[in-house]
């Protein structure tokens, strides 16, 4: 079946098996390579691509979704200290400098996401865009 991808399709398809492994993988319990494997096998097996694509984003973007969230509420603290001296004021701002290209990396990955979604004919759940 992946011989009739384009290479562009089995990357962004192979992306998407990626974040299934890392849904498996967000579990309580620790499991093996193998139980993860047998996990996404079970829930790839008998669905269409789309659907595949589907929910390998929605992982993705609850998951990337939910780190924003965590690296905003951070940033707003930051933002709030107050540094002791010159150089720990240095060191906050190069750390918000690195936190706040991160939040925007983010940002772009939510929306590219979202944007894919809604090329897949998909609802997303709380967007962003």
């Amino acid at each position: 079946m992946l011989e009739e991808f384009t290479k562009t399709e089995q990357a962004e398809f192979e992306v998407v098996l990626q974040e299934l492994r890392f849904a498996e993988m967000s579990g309580e319990e620790a499991r093996s390579q193998a139980d993860i494997d047998a996990a996404v096998r079970a829930r790839v097996d008998g669905r269409t691509i789309r659907e595949v694509l589907v929910a390998g984003y929605e992982h993705q973007h609850r998951r990337l979704m939910e780190e924003l969230t965590i690296l905003r509420g951070v940033i707003s603290l930051n933002v709030d200290r107050e540094p002791v001296d010159v150089e720990a004021k240095q060191r906050l701002e190069t750390h918000l400098e690195r936190q706040v290209k991160r939040q925007d990396a983010l940002t772009g990955d939510i929306l590219r996401i979202e944007a894919r979604m809604v090329e897949l004919g998909a609802p997303v759940a709380k967007p962003l865009g």
